[in-house]
């Protein structure tokens, strides 16, 4: 089973965040209700932080999922964290909609969840593994732009599926 080196994720929620703060400050400052030194500072300031957070983040290979025999890697903006195929049991699409209202954006509903071997070997915080329990996972891969989250999970299957012929023919 032949997977892309590098999926790129969360793209789209980093420009709904820069959105989310640049224009509200430029709303302001063309309304004229930042017109104190001190307040232009404050707005200048809120939004400079937020695109100093997000900017990175639209950098190819800051962010996203490599898949190699290994594992998988996660690449966040400061870190990286690494899961090796024996680790995992399965991969599954999880509806992360529990308002049953349609709220979530479509970015953000479907996720791929994971079930573990032995869950102590995760490093997670206590409450990331209870939200994750509560989806009936272990744990949750980011969003990756551009597929679906039905085919990543097959595909992911497929590799793990893979990975274990392959170590048992050693």
């Amino acid at each position: 089973m032949t997977l892309p080196k590098h999926f790129s994720t969360m793209k789209r929620p980093v420009y709904w965040l820069l959105a989310a703060f640049l224009i509200p400050t430029v709303i302001l400052f063309a309304a004229g209700k930042v017109n104190t030194l001190e307040a232009q500072i404050f707005v200048a300031v809120l939004a400079g932080g937020a695109a100093l957070v997000s900017i990175p983040a639209l950098f190819p290979r800051r962010t996203g999922m490599s898949v190699d025999q290994h594992g998988i890697t996660l690449h966040r903006l400061f870190w990286r964290s690494q899961l090796r195929w024996e680790q995992f049991r399965n991969f599954s699409v999880v509806d992360f909609d529990d308002t049953g209202l349609g709220l979530t954006p479509a970015w953000a509903r479907y996720g791929i969840g994971y079930q573990v071997h032995d869950e102590r070997e995760l490093k997670a915080p206590g409450l990331l593994k209870r939200f994750h329990r509560f989806y009936g996972c272990h744990g949750s891969l980011p969003p990756v732009d551009g597929m679906r989250a039905e085919d990543l999970a097959r595909l992911l299957n497929a590799a793990l599926r893979d990975y274990r012929s392959r170590s048992t023919e050693a």
